[in-house]
This record gives structure tokens, sequence and C-alpha cells, in this order.
């Protein structure tokens, strides 16, 4: 834990990741509220063969796709609600620590805070910009892994128990409305089934995760991979977003301007036939 810390503050001191470390700090927007009880969900399907074909071509990787067509959706809600912030936005992005083979029977997950940039607005710039940013974040929030397996121990000495309670002051307490927001969307991509799956002889066509919005974060972008498609979840509060298939629909026209934004030139491709 102490060398944990020492990389961290080794990290801090360096102006370099100062400047990362500022990219990650997240405006306040209409999204970063205290939410109802109540939920508006909503999903859609992307061609998984399509998205990784974009992500080679652009440099980057599935889970930079992904958060680019997030940030081209929430930038085409937020234009539409006139309340873009000019600074970008900022995603929690969890990360399985799980290493190949390990079937323990717990929780073996790190987080780590991305700009996505909203304030971008051509898609290509776009997309390559959060292929930076990610690499970026993922640099900073290295030398806090290590501390995962010693955080997950607490569970031994109750901490789930004072989590909890904490959980419950804070939120009815509504300081989510005052306090600036640790990030402004979540956005999770879970690997999933590449073969078929049935439920007594049912086929299953989908799977539409659906996640958790709170208190701050009220809007949750959750992807399930499952055959050669993508399957995005959509929550959030409903006091928030009360209609949140407007989000849903927008997805596939965002990938359609990504991909035609990476498409080569008219001239190179009568080039090659």
């Amino acid at each position: 834990m102490l060398k944990s810390v020492s990389d961290v503050v080794g990290k801090v001191s360096d102006p370099k990741s100062r400047d990362s470390l500022a990219s990650m700090a997240s405006p306040p927007t209409i999204l970063n509220k205290t939410i109802s009880s109540e939920r508006s969900f909503a999903g859609t399907s992307i061609s998984l063969s399509r998205a990784k074909a974009l992500a080679k071509t652009s440099g980057g990787k599935l889970n930079d796709v992904v958060l680019a067509l997030s940030s081209g959706v929430v930038r085409r809600y937020l234009i539409s609600q006139g309340a873009l912030p000019s600074k970008s936005l900022t995603a929690a992005v969890p990360i399985s620590l799980r290493e190949e083979g390990n079937a323990d029977a717990n929780n073996q997950v790190f987080g780590m805070i991305c700009a996505i940039a909203t304030n971008v607005g051509d898609p290509k710039t776009r997309l390559e910009t959060i292929i930076a940013q990610s690499t970026k974040s993922k640099e900073m929030s290295h030398p806090l892994r290590a501390l995962m397996p010693q955080v997950s121990n607490l569970s031994m000495l109750g901490a789930p128990i004072v989590t909890q309670i904490l959980a419950l002051l804070y939120s009815r307490s509504n300081l989510s409305d005052v306090l600036p927001p640790a990030a402004n969307i979540t956005v999770s991509n879970v690997p999933g089934p590449r073969q078929t799956l049935y439920a007594a002889g049912a086929e299953l066509l989908h799977i539409f995760p659906v996640s958790i919005s709170t208190h701050g974060i009220a809007l949750n972008i959750t992807v399930q991979s499952y055959r050669d498609q993508l399957d995005f979840g959509f929550i959030a509060g409903a006091n928030i977003i009360p209609h949140v298939q407007i989000l849903c629909d927008m997805l596939p026209v965002e990938f359609e301007a990504l991909e035609a934004a990476f498409a080569p030139p008219p001239s190179m491709t009568r080039a090659a036939e």
C-alpha cells in the first residue's frame, strides 16, 4: 500500500500528470443531480464486427469506440437541451482486474475517469482524442490497482455496512446537487458469449444490461457483447431523463457518422477496385 501511495505521489508531482488530472475534472451538467426512485430504461444494438473494424481503422480499441459512441450520443442530447458545457464531459469506466483463469468468488474491479471529448464536434477527431485520453487515464490509474486487493479485504471489517450507511446519508443530504461531480456519466463495456444461448429451447436474441444510475451520475450506459452484436442498455433517473429512448435512437445515427468519418476517400476506393 505504501508503494502504491508513493507511486501516486510521484505521478501527481509530474507536471504532465497534473495536466492529465486537470482534463479529468468533470464540469457540472444537468445529468449530475439527485435522482428520484424511478428509472427510465431503453436498449439498442449495433454490429460488433463493424465496431471492431472501426476500432482497428482508428488505431484504438473497442472500448474507445464505445466511449466515442456514448460521447456522441450525450453530446447530441445536451445540445438538444441547450445544456452542453464548453469543457469536455467525463466518464467513469469500470476496469476488470481479474486475471485469465481466476475463478475466485469475489469482485475484482477497478475504475478510471476519462475525458470523452464532448467539446469536439468532428466525430473522427473526437474518437482520436478519446483514444489519447483513455491511454493517459490508464497510466494515471495504474499505481492504484495494487491497492484494490487490499481494499476488497476490508469486507472482513464490515466495510459494506459502513458504505451502505454512508450512501444512505449521502442520498438524503442532496449533496449531489451542490458538490462537483466525480464523473458526468458511467460507461461500462462487458464481454459476453459469442455462441447462441437458449432457455427451454427458446433462442436468446439480445442481452440488454440493466445497470445502476446514482445520485450525481444519473446516466449509465452499459454494453454487453453477444454473438456479433453490441447490446447497449441506457438507464437514467427518470426525473433527469424521462425518456432515455431518445438517446437510444441517436446511437445508430452516431455510429454511422463515426464509420463515415473513418471511411477511405472515394478516389482510394475506386483505385483499389
